[in-house]
This record gives structure tokens, C-alpha cells and sequence, in this order.
């Protein structure tokens, strides 16, 4: 399989052009001309589980093949192992301690494929210090005869070396695959292998001082390496070696998407610089070619290559095993590769090469760094043809003498490619670029530390909390924070959507120094800031160094004081009436002071105007007085001081009371209990007393708190119009609180009613209107008549009624809860009724006292004539008795005769018709004529109507003459 991509420049090439190669096109600039290998596959394996070491060595080396061997606890090796046939290893969550001599092999007999090791931790194995030259095969955890061209799988393994000696995997003709997560830390080599393919997270450590020599063979630390150009493969016809398994393609490195592989070599060769041209991470691989991520770190070369010494021979047959020949290394788009090498004395770059190209295209991350002297990388003047070439990034440098820290001193920004041809110790000034500012003359690769397409800079930026509205940072003295985020930007302050995490950033002010770290979203904060004595007006910086150590522009800010002084108050104790003692503030002020400002600068004023302290001094009481201390900031500090203004003379020392005299309603007075009493004196609205416990310069207000403010109620009997002494007392102090007790009033119900009953007598007999009963307040005490005859004088209320025997002033009766009580010439004290009673009565209100039938014509035929016009017409009756009606009875005694002559008697009757119809003869005995209906207290009868009333009857024989009688009325009550 060929992965292919194309260049945007042409490039001569020394083979046929058969093979793969650039070309000139738009598209991506370089040719990989092999594929990633194939991960071995493990399936259908039988499982066998081992509990002992012999469990164990019988199994690996058994013959049989496809069997997963599955440890059931932890186990020592205490010698080799072979391997024989397909295994795979399973360590079962275990550890395999292999001591001092313990260690696996695959020999040359071995019928042995592909093995696989797996899912568990392994410690020790052979001390031997250097896997020495190809046929050695117990300087390793893990050995493989270099005849051996098999598949090796690591997943999820850690290894630990002994401390001063050992190496873990050795096998010169052997593919080796990294999956899950594997770490490795050994004295000497991590992995020594033909291929090498990583499809995981791999940490690899080696940490042995020594001389690793060009081989790989020394006892020096290396991380990964292959044994050089000896055992390369080369054909006959260039004196290759015969015995090597060796194929086309081989000494290749892998990295793919999604894994990180991270080396680190702390072999500092002794501060040899000819040996720490060997304490590489990579050594002598054709080709390192990287989709992940790779991060290399070494004390001495990073990565170095003999694979390309002889560049001869036909494309594929060759030294390298490439195409053309040379060491390929492709940093690919999305991958992120980061280099250094960090010994300052060491003198061969951060590559040490033969005939090596360096393609980066489009990476994540490029940061290549080496502190060292001489070159930036290392290439024989014999081997010309190692370059550079960077395609679709941006670029920036740093100078030896920075080692990589701090900002990039030189930019140039999305660059579409740039190339460093035929580079060497002896030159590398062969640079050209599609940006015209990238020149020899400005891109100058052995005066720099550090090369990375990572051009950005990071940012401060302070919260809005921290910036005026003049756009100017500052911060509060009284403020215990400080704040804000941190951002990323490109030059020419292209903003971008990134944070610096785990940066450090250091506020400087006032002499001091402090210092936090960003969290994962880059924000930071100082907390507990103890700013409260530093001046306003005072400078400070904030700084960030980020991960990188990069340096964001520093920010600074300017110190606002913004605490008020602090004060504290003093009570003043003022005469009634005079201001003596609030003519000065300082009088109010027990003491004041300021972290910045000195006493004599600070300003110390009243909040309250002249008139308002006059007019404090003329009330007796407890008043509040504001006094405002004032800093060179301007900051205020309002104290509130209390003033306790006094009776003139008086000496006020731990306690002080004032209040009102005050009158109160006598029974309100009388019926309140001891605890109600009290209130009344404290209550707003009687008394307003308030009591004052003081202390120095405290004064408490005790006025609810009966144990601290005594106000002693006095055992009287109570009498209104009368005053009583209420002593009040906080300590030492006393004020005589003067009670009036002013008369109540009480309900007095005004009541008419017949006597013996509750009913009301009648106001109005026609319209049978009641009296009504009426409610007056009237003071205890007062003379009853002088009340009702007020009342009566007033046209409040009326006595006497018509139909009613009169009653007079005095004869009311007084009623206290429906009962009657002694009579009384004054008004009680609760409330009472005054009850008039009166009879009832049956009487005419008016008479007939004259009936005249004018003049009447003699007939011999009888006739009836009624009342003349000038005859009284009618008659009322009153009736008020309860219960009773009446009768009304008409009689003639004596007739009706002649009034002069012979006196001779009328011939006929005075006769009455009533409504109904009847007539009836009024004669000597006495007639009922009428009687009174439907309880009527008012009856009126008329005695000339049409058809009824008086008549006149006359028979015919009487004599011409006057006539006159008398007619008897009688009224009769009829129960």
C-alpha cells in the first residue's frame, strides 16, 4: 500500500524515476513510500493457566502454537525461558519479577512467529549493561535472534529495569508493536528492533550513563534503536551482510493517529559530548514517520540515523532501504513532533545525520529544540544531501542564548513553504521560501535554540472588575482579590479561542511579590490580598510565563485607595439648651485612624448643620450625631456618635432615663395590670420613656429590659383627677415619671318603657312610632339630672308623650345588667341604663260637646236630618293602655223637649247610623255606638257624614218651638 502526496517543487533525483517520487503539482508536497504495518492477529487462542514458574516455562516453550498462556498470581523468573511457537503472554493484572537473571528468549531454532505480551507489570531482568553486537541474547527482558524476523506485540505492559543495568526488548530483525498503554524504563535501551509501530500511548524512559556507542551496542541509555549501519540490509553486489533477516523497507518507525509515544533520555554520557551524540531517543532508523504525536526529550542528540552513510546503489536496494536512498522523516499533517535536546555543551544538534530529509506538513505541533553549541543539526560534509523542508505553517525562532524560553524572536507567519537544501557542518545557508522575508540572510538555523510553528503569544486580561471607564487597570487597597483570564494571539492581535492553562502568573507590588497558577480554562485569581497599606497612586505589574515559557506583555495597574480611616465614637453628655459641647467634632471621636494617612491630614467634620445640633441640644433624650473622618483619598468613615442631652447640672455617669408626664384614662389605668402599667410609661403615646444603661463610652438601651431599667408601680387605690409619682431607674439614675388620672367615660342608655315592662312606649300614636332607646358617653361621676336635663335642653332627648301619664327629671330608675340598682345622683362607673316608666291611658282627645240639627220643618211623615254645619262634627279616643279596647256609649237621659212654652217633649229619637248599616237608637239608657278596632291607639269618628253619624228622626205630632237635650257620652275599657 503507498500513501502519496505531491510537492510545489521540483527535485532532482540521482535513480530512475520509476519509483516513486515528487513531483511538481498543487497538492501535498511529499511521497511516504511505506505503509504502516499490519498488526498481527491473536485470535483462536487456547488458553492455558499457569500458577508456577515450571507451569510457566513448560508452557512458553512448548512447541505448540496459538496458546495464550494466562497467569494466576505473581511469579519470579529465576533464569531463561525459550520461546517456542505462536504465544501470547498474559500477565492477568500480575507481576513478573525477573530478578537479576530472568529474562525470555526466541533463539534462532525457535519455531516461534509472532508473540505477544500483555496486561501486566514486569520488574528486572538481565543486568548486562549493553545488548552488545547481534548474536548477544540475554542482555534484554525479552530477546529475539537477529535471524528472527517475527511480530512482537506489547499491550498494556509496564517495565522497570534494574538500577544499574538492563534493557527490555532486543530483537535486530523483529517488527515490534506498542498498543493500549505501555511504559518502559530501563538503565539501557527501551526497544532495540527492526520496525517499530505504536498504536497506543508509549512512555519510554532510559535513565543509564554510559557510552551507547554508534551501534546501539554500549551501555549507555537510548530509547529506541536499531544496531546501525552494519546490520542494514544491503545486497551482495555492496557488501551487505548475508546472515541479517533483513527486508526491504525495514528500520521504520511508526506513530499513528491518536497515539502519543513520549521518550525521555537522561544519559548524560558522562558530560562526554562525543558520547552524548549517541544518548539518543532515536537512533538509526530509515524511517520515523508520524501521524500522532511524538515528544523527545534527551540530554544529549535527540535523534540520529547511520541507516543513509553510503547513499548508493538503486532505489530500495540501498543502505537506507528507501526510495532514493536517503533517511526519510515525516512529520505529517495533524501530527505533533517535539524535539530537544538539552545538554549546552554537547556539540552535534538536535539531529545527527547521514543523508536525512525532514518533511513537516501542516502539524499540530512543531517545536524542535536544541541548547548545545555548533550546529542546529549535524551532517557530514560527505553526505550532502540532508534538508529541511516545511510546507503550510507558521515559523518562529529563538536564539541560542534564549534556550527556547520566552517569546519567539523571529516570526513569519503562514508560510506555504520554506526548504534548507543540502545542510551540513559545514553550512546551511541553502534557504528559500515562498515569503520574501525568509531569506539566508534572516533565517540563520545555527544561530537559533528552537524552531516552532507554535507563534503564539499569550495574553493577560484582567477581569472588568479591575478596569475603569477610561479603559486603565487598577486595584482597590481594600480589595482581597485580584482576577481575570488569559487568551492566545497571533502577531498582528489575531485573537484566538485559546487559554494558557498552568500558566504562572506573579503580581508585583509595593515591594512584594506574589504568585498563582491559571486553572485548566486559564483563569487565575490572588486571594487573601492584604493590600491595605499600600498608598493609592502606587504602580504594580501583573506577568504570565506560560508552559512554554513564553511571555504575555505585562499589564500594570495603578493602586486606588479606597479604605475609609477607621474610627471609633465617644459619647458626649450635653446641658439642656447649651451646644458647648458640639461645637468641636473631635469631641465625638475617641479615636480615628488611617493605613495611609496620618491623623494630622486626615479632616474630621459634623454631618449635622449648626442648626440641627442647636436644635438636638433643646430636646431632652438620646440623639444621634454623624461625624464623618475624612482620608487623603477622600475615603469617609461615618461615625455615629450618641449625645446625651440632660437637665442642666445634672451628672450623668452609668445611667441616664428621660420621658414625659402624661395623663391616661382612669379605668384603662385601673383595669391594666403591673406589666401593662409599664407599658403605658414606655408606650409612644403616654409616656415615651427611655432608659440608657452607660458604660465609658457605650451606651445601651435597656428600655425592654425590666431587670436593667426598674420602673416600680406603686400600690394605690386608684382615684381619677388625681396624679401618682412612676419612679424609673437605670443604676444609679432615677426620673419620676408624673401619671394623671383623667376621668372615664361610660355608656348611659336612655330607655322609655311601660311600666313593669321592657317595651318601649309609642312617640307617635297615629303612626305608631316607638321611642327609641339612646346611647350617650358620659363622664363618671357627673350629677344624672344635670345630664338629662342637658340632654332635654339640647333637644336630645324628650319626656312625655302623649297618651301618657307624665313622668318629671327624677323619676328614672338606673339599671347596671338588666338589674336594677340603688338609685344613684351620679353616673357609675360602668356602664348603665336610665329607665322612665310610664302608664298607659284611656281618654277622649276630643268631644262633641255641641250637636245642632239647625231648623227642622214640621211633617205630619217621619224624617231624618243630620248635624247642621255649625254642629261639632266628631270625636278621638285615645287608647294606650297595654292589652285593652274600648267602648263608646251614647245616652239621652232626659229626652229632648220644648225649651220655652209648654216644654213638651220632641216626638222621635236621635238615632246613629254606622258604616255597616245599622241604625241604632240613642235613648235614656246608654247605647253602644262604637268599638275600637285593630288595636288602634288613635281612633277618630265622624258623627256627620252621608250615610252615617248623628241623626235626627222625627215623628210627625210635634209643635213648632226650640228643642234642646243632653247627650251622654261614655268611654269604657274592656279588657
Amino acid at each position: 500500500m503507498k500513501k502519496t502526496w505531491v510537492i510545489v517543487f521540483s527535485l532532482i533525483l540521482f535513480w530512475s524515476l520509476s519509483y516513486p517520487s515528487f513531483v511538481e503539482a498543487v497538492g501535498e508536497p511529499y511521497t511516504i513510500d511505506q505503509a504502516p504495518l499490519d498488526v498481527p492477529e491473536f485470535d483462536d487462542y487456547t488458553v492455558t493457566k499457569v500458577s508456577s514458574l515450571s507451569e510457566l516455562s513448560t508452557a512458553l516453550n512448548s512447541s505448540t502454537s496459538k496458546v495464550s498462556i494466562e497467569l494466576q498470581n505473581d511469579m519470579t523468573i529465576t533464569s531463561s525461558i525459550i520461546i517456542n511457537g505462536d504465544k501470547e503472554l498474559n500477565l492477568n493484572g500480575h507481576t513478573l519479577n525477573a530478578g537479576t537473571n530472568g529474562y525470555l528468549s526466541i533463539d534462532g531454532n525457535s519455531t516461534t512467529n509472532q508473540f505477544k505480551l500483555f496486561n501486566g507489570k514486569i520488574i528486572g531482568g538481565p543486568v548486562t549493561q549493553s545488548p552488545g553486537s547481534r548474536d548477544t541474547q540475554n542482555s534484554a527482558f525479552l530477546n529475539v535472534s537477529y535471524q528472527k524476523n517475527i511480530n512482537v506485540v506489547f499491550e498494556d505492559i509496564a517495565y522497570k529495569s534494574n538500577d544499574n543495568g538492563g534493557n527490555f526488548f532486543v530483537g535486530l530483525a523483529t517488527n515490534v508493536f506498542s498498543l493500549g498503554t505501555v511504559t518502559v524504563e530501563t538503565y539501557a535501551q527501551n526497544i532495540r528492533a527492526g520496525n517499530i509501530t505504536f498504536l497506543g500511548d508509549f512512555n519510554g524512559y532510559s535513565f543509564g550513563n554510559g557510552y551507547p556507542d554508534e551501534f546501539g551496542q554500549g551501555k549507555g541509555g537510548v530509547n529506541l534503536t536499531f544496531g546501525g549501519k552494519a546490520y542494514s540490509y544491503i545486497n551482495k553486489t555492496n557488501g551487505g551482510s548475508t546472515l541479517m533477516s533483513q527486508a526491504v523497507g525495514d528500520r521504520r518507525i511508526y506513530i499513528g493517529k491518536n497515539s502519543h509515544v513520549v521518550l525521555n533520555n537522561t544519559n548524560n554520557a558522562n558530560n562526554n559530548r562525543g558520547y552524548l551524540a549517541y544518548a539518543n531517543n532515536i537512533g538509526n532508523f530509515s524511517i520515523i514517520n508520524v501521524d500522532g504525536s511524538l515528544e523527545a526529550t534527551s540530554v544529549g542528540t535527540s535523534l540520529r540515523t547511520t541507516a543513509s552513510q553510503s547513499n548508493n546503489g538503486t532505489p530500495y536496494n540501498n543502505q537506507a532501504g528507501t526510495f532514493n536512498g536517503q533517511a526519510n522523516i515525516y512529520v505529517n499533517q495533524g501530527a505533533k513532533f517535539k524535539v530537544s535536546s538539552t545538554n549546552e555543551t554537547a556539540t552535534y544538534g538536535t539531529l545527527f545525520t547521514y543523508n536525512t530529509n525532514l518533511y513537516v506538513y501542516k502539524p499540530d505541533v512543531l517545536d524542535m529544540r536544541y541548547f548545545g553549541r555548533s550546529n542546529f543539526f549535524f551532517a557530514f560534509p560527505d553526505s550532502p544531501q540532508s534538508n529541511l523542508y516545511l510546507y503550510d505553517q507558521s515559523i518562529g525562532v529563538w536564539l541560542k542564548d534564549d534556550k527556547g524560553i520566552g517569546n519567539p524572536t523571529r516570526i513569519w507567519q503562514n508560510v506555504d513553504w520554506m526548504r534548507l537544501l543540502n545542510f551540513s557542518i559545514n553550512s546551511a545557508n541553502n534557504v528559500s521560501s515562498s515569503d520574501p522575508t525568509l531569506t539566508p540572510d534572516t533565517f540563520k538555523i545555527n544561530d537559533y535554540s528552537r524552531i516552532s510553528n507554535n507563534v503564539e503569544l499569550p495574553m493577560i486580561v484582567l477581569d472588568p472588575t479591575f478596569i475603569n471607564e477610561s479603559d486603565q487597570a487598577f486595584l482597590n487597597n481594600g480589595d482581597t482579590t485580584f482576577s481575570g483570564t488569559t487568551g492566545y494571539y497571533l502577531p498582528g492581535n489575531v485573537k484566538l479561542d485559546k487559554a494558557a492553562s498552568n500558566a504562572t502568573v506573579t503580581l508585583n507590588l509595593n515591594g512584594k511579590t506574589y504568585t498563582t497558577q491559571t486553572t485548566d480554562d486559564g483563569t487565575w485569581r490572588f486571594a487573601d490580598l492584604d493590600l491595605s497599606t499600600v498608598k493609592g497612586g502606587t504602580i504594580g505589574t501583573v506577568d504570565l510565563v506560560d508552559t512554554d515559557k513564553r511571555l504575555a506583555t505585562q499589564i500594570k495597574f495603578t493602586v486606588k485607595d479606597t479604605i475609609p480611616p477607621k474610627a471609633t465614637p465617644k459619647l458626649i453628655k450635653a446641658d439642656l439648651g447649651s451646644t458647648t459641647k458640639l461645637n468641636n467634632p473631635l469631641d465625638g471621636i475617641s479615636t480615628y485612624s488611617d493605613e495611609t494617612t496620618t491623623n494630622d491630614k486626615m479632616t474630621v467634620e459634623f454631618v449635622n448643620s449648626d442648626a440641627e445640633r442647636t436644635k438636638m441640644v433643646n430636646e431632652l433624650g438620646v440623639h444621634d450625631i454623624g461625624i464623618n473622618v475624612i482620608d487623603e483619598a477622600g475615603n469617609k468613615t461615618l461615625v455615629s456618635t450618641k449625645v446625651v442631652v440632660h437637665p442642666k447640672g445634672e451628672n450623668i455617669t452609668d445611667g441616664y432615663v428621660f420621658g414625659k408626664d402624661y395623663d391616661i384614662d382612669y379605668l384603662t389605668w385601673v383595669n391594666a395590670s403591673d406589666s401593662q402599667k409599664r407599658e403605658f410609661v414606655l408606650s409612644k403615646d403616654y409616656g415615651n420613656t427611655k432608659g440608657y444603661a452607660i458604660s465609658g463610652n457605650t451606651i445601651t438601651d435597656v428600655s425592654t429590659d425590666p431587670s436593667n431599667m426598674l420602673i416600680t408601680i406603686p400600690s394605690n387605690n386608684w382615684e381619677p383627677n388625681k396624679t401618682y409619682d412612676i419612679p424609673v431607674k437605670v443604676n444609679s439614675y432615677t426620673k419620676i415619671i408624673k401619671v394623671t388620672l383623667v376621668p372615664s367615660t361610660v355608656k348611659m342608655t336612655i330607655k322609655q318603657v311601660y311600666k313593669g315592662t321592657d317595651t318601649p312606649i309609642y312617640s307617635d300614636l297615629e303612626t305608631k312610632s316607638l321611642v327609641e332607646n339612646d346611647v350617650y358617653e358620659e363622664t363618671i361621676g357627673d350629677n344624672i339630672e344635670e345630664v338629662l336635663n342637658k340632654l332635654i335642653s339640647d333637644k336630645k332627648i324628650v319626656l312625655n308623650y302623649e297618651g301618657y301619664n307624665p313622668v318629671i327629671v327624677s323619676d328614672y330608675k338606673i339599671y347596671q345588667h338588666d338589674k336594677e340598682m340603688t338609685k344613684s345622683d351620679t353616673v357609675p362607673n360602668d356602664d348603665f341604663s336610665i329607665i322612665y316608666e310610664y302608664e298607659g291611658q284611656l281618654k277622649f282627645k276630643d268631644i262633641a260637646e255641641k250637636l245642632d240639627f239647625g231648623s227642622v220643618t214640621i211633617s205630619a211623615e217621619d224624617t231624618e236630618t243630620p248635624l247642621s254645619d255649625s254642629s261639632d262634627k266628631s270625636l278621638s279616643i285615645i287608647n294606650t293602655i297595654q292589652d285593652s279596647t274600648w267602648k263608646l256609649k251614647a245616652s239621652l237621659p232626659s229626652g229632648i223637649t220644648q225649651v220655652n212654652g209648654k216644654k213638651s217633649p220632641f216626638i222621635g229619637n236621635v238615632i246613629y247610623k254606622d258604616i255597616l248599616g245599622d241604625t241604632l237608637r240613642i235613648g235614656q239608657s246608654a247605647t253602644i255606638i262604637e268599638t275600637q278596632k285593630d288595636n288602634q291607639l288613635f281612633s277618630h269618628i265622624q258623627l256627620k257624614n252621608k250615610d252615617t253619624g248623628i241623626f235626627l228622626k222625627q215623628e210627625a205630632g210635634n209643635l213648632k218651638g226650640s228643642y234642646s237635650g243632653e247627650l251622654l257620652w261614655t268611654l269604657e275599657d274592656s279588657p
